[in-house]
């Protein structure tokens, strides 16, 4: 028997009991084994048990019992931690330091519909209201009819859409490393592959919101109505901010005759728990279609109010109500793990 030392970066699991998944570490484990594999299989055990799991494999070696102990110090403690229980684990964290959940970064609160309803006010609409009979869509500005949507849950947490990933990318699984989910590494056919199993719930809201359109329109029964989506991204992060509006709009010439106009934001926003960066994406880009460029200019100033009210500690969030931080996914294919990774904050400590 040897020990093997494997260095994973890691996310807490969402089981972790005091941290976020957002809070990334660089992870070193002294694991007893044969060989490579089971000394890659046992460390990612022993990540598991203390609630962690791998984004990327950094190192992978066999240590040497001489060198080690011409070391010593912490770095042969754990050594001979390992020898007697199996593993050892050492974590270095990669993101500015908390105790618990006492200190939270400065989060914005996330888009909600009533944020909707005053950009939708702002660019000259109203909302509709429901006589108790019918559910009608949305919003009205001028002729257009406009039903809005929002997506605030990540999909890659479905585990009917981890197992259809896990067949799309079978071949190339690793029993050593993690495999990164990057759809630019994948070739054209199975880009859109990828896309078709993320949209599948883009694709429910869009024929969701034509039907609930269509609906209105006949209610009110003015000839020269027109019907338009309003679609809201805050929580579906892995679908890149500048892909999903697209992702919506192939949905809506594909799948829909009655939406003729539309409105996307995706927004993100990342910390590493001292810095932050808020983002968002509008689609499409500007135009002729006077509506749509009203919706825009609304939002950016409504998103301007948001974020500076949030810095003036004006309108707190909590764990309810804000932006979620983005934040690795990590699941497991058999013995192998899949990650979905948005990179961190470059940390200005460090600077």
């Amino acid at each position: 028997m040897t020990i093997g030392r494997i260095i994973f970066r890691s996310k807490p699991a969402r089981s972790h009991p005091y941290l976020m998944e957002w809070e990334t570490a660089d992870i070193v484990v002294f694991a007893m084994a044969e060989t490579r594999v089971d000394a890659v299989s046992k460390a990612k055990d022993k990540l598991r048990r203390e609630h962690w799991e791998p984004i990327e494999m950094q190192l992978c070696d066999r240590l040497v019992d001489e060198l080690v102990r011409s070391e010593g110090g912490e770095f042969l403690s754990l050594y001979e931690e390992a020898i007697r229980s199996g593993a050892a684990i050492k974590i270095f964290p990669r993101q500015w330091p908390r105790n618990g959940r006492d200190y939270l970064p400065i989060l914005p609160i996330q888009i909600s519909e009533a944020f909707i309803d005053r950009v939708v006010s702002r660019a000259g609409g109203v909302r509709l209201t429901e006589d108790g009979i019918r559910r009608m869509a949305d919003y009205r500005i001028g002729n257009w009819i406009f039903e809005l949507k929002e997506l605030k849950d990540e999909g890659l947490f479905h585990e009917s859409r981890q197992q259809k990933i896990r067949d799309l990318v079978e071949t190339s699984l690793d029993d050593h490393n993690v495999l990164k989910l990057d759809p630019k590494k994948l070739d054209a056919g199975s880009q859109q592959t990828l896309r078709d199993i993320m949209g599948t719930p883009i694709q429910k809201q869009v024929k969701s919101a034509s039907k609930q359109i269509r609906s209105t329109i006949n209610f009110l029964g003015e000839d020269d109505l027109r019907g338009g989506l309003i679609y809201i991204n805050t929580g579906y992060s892995s679908i890149e901010m500048d892909a999903f509006g697209p992702m919506v709009e192939r949905y809506v010439r594909k799948d829909t005759s009655q939406i003729e106009a539309l409105f996307c934001v995706s927004i993100v926003m990342a910390t590493n728990g001292f810095d932050t960066q808020v983002m968002y994406n509008v689609h499409p880009t500007p135009g002729d279609n006077v509506v749509i460029e009203s919706l825009r200019t609304a939002f950016e100033i409504e998103f301007e109010d948001m974020i500076s009210s949030a810095l003036r500690g004006e309108s707190p969030p909590n764990a309810e109500n804000c932006q979620k931080p983005l934040a690795p996914i990590s699941f497991a294919s058999q013995d192998n793990m899949i990650a979905w990774d948005p990179g961190e904050v470059k940390a200005s400590w460090r600077d």
